[in-house]
């Protein structure tokens, strides 16, 4: 008699249930534990779709970008230019990256079965270690 094939479901995650609503700069100073600089907190905020948390860092934001914030709901991405240890690879880099995995439902864009990927770029081998710490 023929064994009958064991037939698998291959369901899309709805991972990050524990961690949605969680801000992208709350979660990498609570969560990541993470010290972030006025500029950093600017810039998570503009990339988070958030308001700036004062005046201050509108202001910051507005001399590093050339223009003032607009609130906006998750713009999807950010394009940036810093210097050496301003934090691209891990607070503006990485940290984003998984901040997202963790926290957003990703099931409606994915068919079932298919797994999720995030690309993140390195210069070198020195900087993918830096980007893993």
């Amino acid at each position: 008699m023929p064994r009958a094939a064991k037939r698998t479901t291959a369901t899309r995650s709805r991972g990050g249930a524990l961690l949605r609503g969680v801000s992208l700069p709350d979660f990498e100073e609570h969560i990541l534990g993470f010290d972030l600089s006025m500029a950093q907190r600017a810039i998570l905020c503009a990339y988070d779709g958030l308001p700036m948390p004062d005046a201050a860092h509108a202001e910051c934001f507005e001399s590093m970008a050339g223009y003032p914030y607009r609130l906006r709901a998750h713009p999807g991405g950010c394009f940036m230019v810093a210097g050496a240890r301003g934090g691209k690879s891990q607070r503006l880099g990485a940290a984003p990256l998984v901040h997202d995995a963790v926290t957003r439902d990703h099931a409606r864009y994915l068919s079932r079965g298919e797994r999720a990927a995030y690309v993140l770029i390195a210069q070198d081998l020195r900087g993918v270690r830096v980007d893993f710490q």
